[in-house]
């Protein structure tokens, strides 16, 4: 999921916010108009972030988000009816077949590495 990417645009805006305050312009409309500017881009941010959730959210594909421990923190409806519907606070390793171990270990480690994990998981079979 891309919100890590749209944490760091959230946080980029309050970096210029931060600085803006302290290399203030002498000119009050000057601020006036960069408050603006700022104030768009943090609504354009987070209306991106709406439509990406709402777009993960709707998918007949199964999106689950982890933490850097593999710990599912969010999922969405596909993956909530593939995993159970209290798959929250799991770890992804124990909803998944075996033999995807390493690609999870791969993917924990790019997330850790500040990388976008990617991949494709099987679901552990009920037995």
């Amino acid at each position: 999921m891309q919100e890590n990417s749209l944490d760091q645009q959230i946080q980029a805006v309050r970096q210029c916010i931060s600085e803006l305050t302290r290399e203030a312009p002498a000119d009050p409309r000057d601020l006036l108009r960069a408050a603006e500017n700022l104030a768009a881009a943090a609504t354009r941010v987070e209306e991106e972030r709406q439509q990406l959730r709402d777009l993960i959210w709707s998918s007949p594909d199964a999106f689950v988000a982890t933490d850097a421990g593999g710990r599912i923190i969010d999922a969405n409806p596909a993956a909530a009816s593939l995993l159970g519907s209290r798959c929250r606070a799991t770890l992804l390793a124990a909803c998944c077949h075996p033999d995807a171990q390493p690609d999870i270990a791969r993917m924990l480690a790019d997330l850790r590495a500040g990388h976008p994990p990617c991949g494709v998981l099987s679901p552990r079979r009920a037995t």
